[in-house]
C-alpha cells in the first residue's frame, strides 16, 4: 500500500472570494477562514479532488471539494502527484481523508490518499524544455527602469544573504540595507511573471525565514528594554516576509491582474521602449501592416501550454504566463509580441497610419483603485502619493511598504505636512486602516534615530 500526502492551500480566497476581487482583507476575512478550518479539523470530512481544466490561471488545477463546496486547490508543487493519481483513476475523481489542519487566518490542511501500489509518475517536461524549443524572430522591447532596479536588488541582496546568512551579529545598517534592497525588488518584480522571478522570490523567503528564526532564539535570551517593536530585527525581518509572500499570493488574483492591464501595460504601451520597438518594427515591414500582422500572429500561435486561446484575454494570458513557468527571456519576447500586436491593431484603425501613430493618451489624473479621504483628494496630494507608489513607499492600495511604526509616522507626516493638511493623524490612520494615535506615537518614539533621520532627508527631496 501506497500513502500520498497533498497539501491544500487558498481556503482563504475559497471562503472569502470578496478578498481576491477586493484586495482588501479584514478581520471578519480572516475569522471566516480560521472558522472553516477549525469546522474541517472538528468533522474531518472526506474530502474529493477533481481536475478543473477551464480554471483561468491554471489549466492544470485541482480543486478540493468538501460537501459541496470548493474549498481550496492542490498545491501547486503537488500537481505532478496528484494527476498522476488521476491518471491511475480513469480521470475520475479522487477521494481524500483530511490528515492535518493548520487553522490560521491564512491557513492550509493535509489529505492523503491511499493506493494498493505506488502509481508511477509519468516524466512531464520542465517548463525550461518546454519553452526551449520557442523563439520570437521578431524585436524585442529594451529593458525598462524597473528590469534595471531588480538586478541591482539582486545582486545587493545575493551578497548580503551570503555573508549574513543569519541574523546573528547583524548591525542596524545591514538590516537597513536589506530593507532598502527588498523593497526595491518587491517594487519592481509585481509584474515579473518569469520563472526566475518566483524563484527568486521564494529563495529570499527562505533566506528571510532563517534570519528570523535566529533572532527569535537569540531574542529569547534577552533584549535591551528601551527596544520598540518597530526596531527589532525580528519585526523588521518579518514584515518583508509578509510582503513577499502577499505578493505571491496576489501574483495572479484578480486586483492583481486589473492593476497588471489597466497600469503596467498601459504604462508599457507609452514608453519611450516601447516608441523604439514600434519604430524597428515599422522600419523592417514599412507599411505592410497586414504583412506585419500575419508575422505576429504565426509567432503567437506556436507559443507553447495553449497560450494562444487567450490571446484577447490578457489578464489570463499573463496569468498562464506565469503558471507555464516561462523563462525570463522568453517572457520578454512574449510581452514584446503582445505590445506589437496592440500597437499594429491601433495602428490599423487609422487611415493614412504610418510610424508616427501613437496610441491614444491616457489622463494622468485617473483616480486611485481605492478611496482616499477627502484631505488627500487635492492635486498636490495625489502627485506626492503617486510619487510614493512610483517609488515602491507605497503600494496599489497606498498601504507603506515594509517600513517600521517610526518610519510610517515620518511618511504619514511628510505626506500631509507639504499639502498643507491639518488632520495629519486621523487622515493617514483613516488611509491606513488603524488608529492615527499609534502612528503619531511611533513617529515620536522613533523620531531621532540615525535611520529614521536619514529616512527624512530622502523622503523630503522625494515629494518636494
Amino acid at each position: 500500500m501506497a500513502i500520498y500526502r497533498l497539501k491544500i492551500v487558498g481556503i482563504h480566497y475559497a471562503v472569502n472570494p470578496d478578498s481576491a476581487s477586493s484586495g482588501e482583507e479584514t478581520a471578519l476575512m480572516h475569522q471566516r477562514t480560521a472558522d472553516q478550518l477549525r469546522e474541517l479539523d472538528d468533522k474531518r470530512p472526506a474530502v474529493v479532488l477533481m481536475h478543473e481544466p477551464q480554471n483561468p490561471a491554471d489549466d492544470r488545477a485541482v480543486m478540493a471539494r468538501v460537501m459541496g463546496r470548493r474549498i481550496g486547490y492542490v498545491d501547486k508543487t503537488q500537481l505532478d502527484i496528484v494527476h498522476a493519481l488521476l491518471e491511475s483513476n480513469g480521470r475520475r475523481p479522487l477521494r481524500a481523508t483530511i490528515d492535518e489542519v493548520n487553522a490560521c487566518r491564512h491557513g492550509w490542511l493535509f489529505v492523503t490518499i491511499e493506493t494498493s501500489e505506488e502509481v508511477p509518475m509519468e516524466h512531464r517536461q520542465r517548463s525550461e524544455e518546454v519553452w526551449r524549443e520557442w523563439e520570437s524572430t521578431l524585436p524585442v522591447i529594451a529593458p525598462d527602469e524597473a528590469y534595471f532596479a531588480r538586478e541591482e536588488a539582486e545582486v545587493m541582496l545575493d551578497e548580503v544573504f551570503a555573508t549574513h546568512p543569519t541574523s546573528e551579529g547583524m548591525s542596524p545598517a545591514t538590516i537597513e540595507h536589506i530593507e532598502t534592497y527588498m523593497n526595491l525588488w518587491i517594487h519592481n518584480a509585481l509584474h515579473d511573471l518569469s520563472n526566475e522571478a518566483r524563484l527568486t522570490r521564494e529563495h529570499y523567503i527562505k533566506c528571510l525565514k532563517e534570519m528570523m528564526s535566529q533572532d527569535t532564539a537569540s531574542s529569547q535570551e534577552g533584549e535591551s528594554s528601551d527596544a520598540t517593536p518597530s526596531s527589532r530585527p525580528l519585526t523588521r525581518i518579518k514584515a518583508l516576509v509578509t510582503e513577499l509572500m502577499k505578493q505571491r499570493t496576489a501574483i495572479c488574483g484578480q486586483r492583481r491582474s486589473t492593476l497588471r492591464v489597466t497600469g503596467w501595460w498601459r504604462e508599457l504601451m507609452q514608453s519611450a521602449e516601447m516608441q523604439r520597438l514600434w519604430n524597428t518594427w515599422t522600419g523592417r515591414i514599412g507599411d505592410d501592416l497586414e504583412q506585419g500582422m500575419r508575422e505576429i500572429t504565426t509567432l503567437l500561435r506556436t507559443l507553447p501550454c495553449e497560450l494562444y486561446a487567450y490571446i484577447d484575454e490578457p489578464k489570463v494570458f499573463l496569468s498562464r504566463m506565469h503558471y507555464s513557468g516561462v523563462p525570463r527571456d522568453k517572457y520578454w519576447q512574449v510581452v514584446s509580441l503582445m505590445l506589437l500586436r496592440q500597437r499594429t491593431q491601433l495602428a490599423t484603425q487609422h487611415e493614412g497610419v504610418n510610424d508616427t501613430v501613437t496610441p491614444p493618451e491616457v489622463t494622468t489624473d485617473e483616480p486611485f483603485l481605492v478611496t482616499i479621504p477627502k484631505e488627500l483628494q487635492t492635486p498636490e496630494a495625489k502627485r506626492i502619493l503617486t510619487k510614493l507608489q512610483k517609488r515602491g513607499l507605497l503600494d496599489e492600495d497606498l498601504q507603506p511598504v515594509g517600513l517600521s511604526g517610526a518610519k510610517r509616522g515620518v511618511l504619514a507626516w511628510e505626506l500631509c505636512d507639504h499639502p498643507g493638511i491639518k488632520t495629519c493623524w486621523k487622515t493617514m490612520g483613516t488611509l491606513w486602516r488603524c488608529n492615527g494615535e499609534t502612528i503619531r506615537k511611533a513617529r515620536e518614539k522613533g523620531f531621532m534615530t540615525d535611520a529614521v533621520n536619514e529616512f527624512t532627508k530622502k523622503l523630503k527631496v522625494l515629494i518636494r
